[in-house]
């Protein structure tokens, strides 16, 4: 089974529908909580239940029972669920006592949409009782984030026409918001809709609204992997700069370029926030330093971790050397010496060529040896002319475009 999520084109009639649905949702779950807890409570003073639970789990202790140990196991098994059900602990038994309650909301909720709600109580209350999970609790309504069904034919129905794609939902229809690229979208809706569920999600503007389709079968393949022809690419990351080198072209960006805009407006909330805790506390309230150095901002790590992921979706990879024993930014292929540099200096000559320091580190990186402990000099000389070509026009370019990041591209 997979999942398609589309975002709906609700109205203010519609929000004003479905935030009403929510509360409906919110109600009846805190109702079943209600319930639960009054349950658990019973049965936790149950002598008969709680021997029989400890008898159970001392045979549990064993581990592997023997024929006459299993017999008793299922017996105690059996002899507590009858126990449960005799209080009503069960998901049948949840969703049959719900039913009265939910009556009111029936123009607002399916008998589906209902009862998943109390499977998803019972699923907690279960947790509780078969030592799994913590004690079940109230949710507040803001916490309600989706309104599940159970089939495509009761309740929030997904509909695909010659029309387009729209939900439908006891008197709602409600048109969904297509993305320019469909294809995969297209392809995955071919497959039988088992059921779908609302979703909303908080945003600076409010409520977003989304449907959920569940779809039997895999999901369809989003990217097309890569062929048999091997094509590298060398990747020099700093702290605040990405570098790479490829056959066909170079690059030389910044790290999320717009990390310091976003901490501006992270830094005033933080004083507004400080200020209102120093005016309600005003003698247990203590400081709190914030780190903000380029490693925190920019996230080389994540980047990545995040290249990994989709290298292998394309069916590559991402292969890292020994930075200490390669050390790129010291070597010089056509002399094969090591020469330290400081780090101010953003460009250094090679061969009677001047290079960037960061693509040249990446093209050392791009024409490793098999080892990937240092470069493979006949590879880097074959490819130097080729680099030394990319590299001008790309640097033009930039200019040019007035890209620029002096501390670590030099201009």
């Amino acid at each position: 089974m997979h999942t398609v999520r589309l975002l709906l084109d609700t109205t203010k009639y519609d929000e004003y529908i479905i935030n009403r649905r929510f509360h409906a949702v919110s109600h009846i779950h805190n109702v079943l909580v209600k319930h639960a807890m009054k349950l658990l409570k019973k049965l936790s003073f149950d002598t008969k239940y709680q021997n029989l639970r400890q008898q159970y789990g001392a045979l549990l202790k064993k581990g592997e029972l023997s024929e006459s140990d299993e017999e008793a196991r299922k017996q105690l098994s059996a002899s507590m669920r009858e126990i449960l059900n005799s209080y009503g602990l069960s998901e049948f038994a949840f969703q049959a006592y719900i039913k009265v309650c939910a009556r009111q909301f029936k123009k607002l909720l399916s008998s589906q949409q209902v009862q998943k709600e109390a499977t998803r109580v019972w699923k907690g209350a279960a947790a509780v009782i078969y030592g799994d999970g913590k004690e079940i609790s109230f949710k507040k309504f803001g916490e309600f984030s989706t309104i599940c069904g159970k089939t495509n034919t009761n309740g929030a129905k997904f509909i695909k026409d010659e029309t387009g794609m729209s939900v439908r939902w006891l008197g709602l229809n409600i048109k969904c918001v297509l993305p320019k690229e469909r294809a995969y979208i297209d392809e995955s809706l071919d497959n039988k809709i088992s059921y779908c569920e609302i979703e909303r999600k908080m945003f600076p503007n409010g409520w977003h609204y989304y449907v959920i389709v569940y779809l039997k079968g895999d999901a369809p393949h989003k990217l097309n992997k890569v062929g048999s022809a091997e094509s590298t690419t060398g990747l020099d990351m700093g702290v605040s700069t990405i570098a790479a080198v490829s056959d066909k072209s170079v690059m030389l960006a910044e790290l999320a370029p717009k990390c310091s805009e976003y901490n501006k407006r992270i830094s005033k909330i933080l004083v507004s926030m400080d200020a209102s805790r120093r005016a309600m506390n005003p003698n247990k309230f203590c400081r709190k330093k914030r780190f903000g150095r380029s490693m925190n901002n920019r996230a080389p790590a994540l980047f990545l971790t995040l290249l990994s992921e989709k290298a292998a979706a394309y069916g590559g990879g991402v292969y890292k050397v020994d930075t200490k024993a390669f050390k790129a930014s010291q070597f010089d292929h056509t002399t094969g010496e090591y020469t330290k540099h400081k780090l101010s200096e953003r460009e250094k000559e090679v061969g009677g060529h001047v290079v960037q320091r960061d693509l040249y580190s990446a093209f050392l990186l791009k024409n490793a040896n098999n080892t990937l402990d240092k470069p493979d000099v006949d590879k880097c000389k074959y490819e130097f002319d080729n680099f030394l070509r990319l590299q001008d026009k790309t640097l033009a370019s930039m200019k040019a475009n007035g890209i620029s990041m002096k501390q670590c591209f030099g201009f």
